[in-house]
């Protein structure tokens, strides 16, 4: 873990820009890589900060070209590109949806890619069911730089 945070802490350009040390289920992961490797904790940092409504966390932990990308079938359509559209974007989603909380689970990386599955917790007091969807992340220099996020299936309680 020592050498996952100085290697933050060099990618971030100082002690400053980090985060506190987290393990990757504090984060908001399930079932990470033993051990995670640095762009796993990056992706579950981002969803915790996502699951405090933190914009300024989530833009600290977002390339500055950040593109947030929906899979919808045979096209992908731009939620959000840069800093100023995220923060916008993200700021109308939570104020729609103050509730909103996911977790990821299965969160695994090959190179600069990190793929979860990203389980929608419900919201209670709407009566809403959980649901998960297939979200890739690109990491490069210890940012998200791009995240595809597929069509959600809503998950039927047993």
């Amino acid at each position: 873990m020592g050498r996952i945070l100085i290697l933050l802490i060099l990618i971030a350009g100082g002690a400053s820009a980090v985060p506190p040390p987290l393990s990757a289920q504090a984060a908001g992961c399930t079932e990470p890589a033993s051990p995670p490797k640095p762009q796993e904790l990056v992706v579950c940092r981002f969803a915790a900060a996502f699951n405090r409504h933190d914009l300024d966390s989530l833009l600290v932990l977002a390339d500055t070209a950040i593109s947030w990308l929906n899979v919808v079938g045979d096209s992908v359509q731009i939620q959000a590109h840069g800093h100023e559209g995220l923060r916008v974007g993200l700021a109308s989603y939570f104020q729609a949806r103050p509730a909103s909380r996911s977790t990821l689970e299965s969160v695994r990386a090959v190179g600069q890619w990190v793929s979860a599955w990203d389980r929608v917790l419900p919201d209670s007091a709407k009566g809403a069911s959980a649901e998960v969807a297939l979200t890739v992340y690109e990491v490069r220099d210890g940012k998200v730089r791009r995240v595809w996020y597929y069509p959600a299936t809503r998950l039927v309680p047993r």
